[in-house]
């Protein structure tokens, strides 16, 4: 019992271990980053891996490079990051993360780091931020930056002291299974004041008067008479590009393959609009590619089909066939008494080809044992050869079935002991029908007890066997009549039987001195005579 304590109290302790050691949370996501992007600043905390979902926030201090003269900027980019490249979302400040452009510091709380840091995720959150030079000869610096969704860009954003000679460019790049949008946003913003987007735009450009998007390339040409709106002593300016990847329609390709080959892959669902897609036709060993058709027509017995830019959906199939000389095979079949194996005979079956045999054995049988190639399958009532490259063998045995052989009727067995007779003897029934035996014990003897299928039903002289659906037993047990009338002598004691042996001590006792008592009364009455 101490053993037994000590047990449970140790795995009870390994429990809580593993419970503290091993959340469950820790089973739910995969490798997710939070990744800054500074340029002249630093970071005290720049990456964080999550392989399992946090419990705490994430903080970082940004800290400007004194070697450069510059300091804190008064707003950051914080973007939910697909892939490394598209950009899903851009988070708001003070509702997904927080910014102190006084100290530098950042929160992302846990409930934003949870939309990134689950299992099968591909999303990472990066932090994009730039120092602004200071200084007493430098004036406020200009900046074209980006806010994109599913979308990447060759240039994130530029900043401009002054106005330039040459344009500010950037591509844009759809994230999988997007295109790129037929227009673009491109606004200036006042940033003065700590106002905030959208509240503070205060012109929205036109294309191609003040920039050009080409929705083909995803190429943004801004020149420098826009840029001129935001640098050379315009404090606090910015020009916004904002742009979001369109989701194309997706596909399928229904795929059919005819028995003795293969097309991968098998399954072709959801793709992309104007994806490509191959597909791999392959026959079996001894066979060779009959046809192939795409969206019900032929294409020829090709080993492969390309889908190109596809902009609905389709079907592709193929078919197989024998290769010309190709070798045939044959399975002997052996089957024994009382049973068959179907079909009798198999000849000439392709290389490669599949065959299935049946087994049935006859009325009142059952299988014994099945052999293919002379080895026992076990008592099958099918075998089938897959893949055949050689002759084989199959053979049955069958042996009685076990039980009536004829399921309709049952046996309902009689067993009497002496003294007695029950009425009639073992008897065949047939399925459903009723039967009554009489139970009659021998003169001087009577009925001791009936038993039903081993159950006692008690002392009765007869009994109904009612719908009989399966086998039964009765049986009857008989005892002499005079024990059942013993005189009541049995009831006192017997030498040995200690129960009432103290009673009857007791009652001689009390007797014995009733008698001397009443004998003394008789003898003082006669002397006073």
């Amino acid at each position: 019992m101490k053993l037994l304590k000590k047990t449970c109290v140790f795995i009870l302790i390994i429990t809580v271990v593993f419970a503290v050691l091993f959340p469950a949370t820790a089973l739910a996501a995969g490798n997710n980053k939070i990744y800054s992007d500074l340029t002249l600043l630093t970071s005290t905390n720049p990456e964080v891996v999550y392989t399992s979902a946090p419990t705490a926030d994430y903080t970082t201090t940004l800290i400007a490079d004194s070697n450069f003269g510059v300091t804190l900027p008064d707003s950051i980019v914080v973007q939910k990051i697909r892939f490394n490249q598209f950009v899903n979302s851009t988070y708001q400040r003070n509702v997904d993360y927080t910014y102190d452009e006084n100290t530098g510091a950042i929160v992302i709380p846990v409930a934003t780091i949870a939309g990134i840091v689950y299992e099968g995720s591909d999303y990472d959150i990066r932090i994009r931020a730039g120092g602004i030079p200071s200084g007493a000869y430098v004036v406020s610096v200009g900046v074209i930056s980006s806010n994109l969704i599913e979308l990447g860009t060759t240039t994130e954003g530029q900043g401009y002291l002054s106005v330039p000679t040459d344009p500010f460019t950037a591509t844009l790049t759809a994230a999988p299974g997007f295109r790129l949008p037929d227009t673009i946003t491109v606004q200036r913003l006042d940033t003065s004041g700590g106002a905030t987007y959208p509240s503070n735009v205060v012109q929205t450009y036109s294309d191609p008067a003040e920039y050009t998007y080409n929705s083909a390339t995803g190429g943004i040409v801004i020149p420098p008479s826009t840029i001129a709106h935001i640098a050379g002593g315009n404090p606090a300016k910015k020009i916004l590009i904002t742009a979001s990847g369109v989701k194309l329609p997706t596909f399928n390709i229904t795929v059919t393959q005819g028995a003795n080959g293969t097309i991968s892959p098998a399954t072709a669902n959801n793709i992309p609009q104007g994806s490509d897609l191959a597909f791999t036709i392959a026959p079996n060993s001894g066979f060779q590619i009959a046809d192939v058709l795409v969206d019900g027509t032929s294409v020829g017995a090709v080993s492969s089909y390309t889908f190109t830019n596809i902009t609905s959906s389709h079907t592709i199939a193929a078919t197989f066939s024998a290769t010309s000389g190709s070798s045939t095979f044959d399975i002997t079949v052996t089957q024994g008494a009382n049973g068959t194996i179907s079909p009798a005979t198999a000849t000439n079956l392709t290389q490669g080809s599949n065959f299935t045999f049946t087994i049935a054995p006859n009325s009142g049988f059952q299988i014994a044992d099945v052999l293919v190639d002379g080895i026992s399958v076990g008592a099958v009532s099918s075998y089938t050869f897959t893949n055949i490259t050689s002759n084989h063998t199959i053979a049955a045995t069958f042996s009685a079935a076990s039980g009536p052989t004829d399921p309709s009727t049952f046996d309902i067995t009689v067993t009497q002991s002496a003294n007695g007779t029950i009425s009639p003897g073992t008897t065949i029934v047939s399925d459903g029908d009723s039967l009554t035996f009489t139970i009659t014990p021998d003169p001087g003897f009577q009925i001791a007890d009936v038993l039903i299928d081993g159950k006692s039903v008690g002392a009765r002289d007869s009994y109904t066997f009612m719908d009989i659906r399966s086998n039964h037993t009765i049986t009857a047990k008989f005892a002499s009549a005079l024990s059942a009338s013993k005189g009541s002598l049995d009831d006192i004691p017997k030498t040995g039987d200690s129960s009432l042996l103290w009673f009857w001590w007791l009652l001689s006792g009390v007797s014995a001195a009733g008698l001397a008592v009443i004998i003394a009364i008789w003898k003082k009455a006669s002397l006073n005579r």
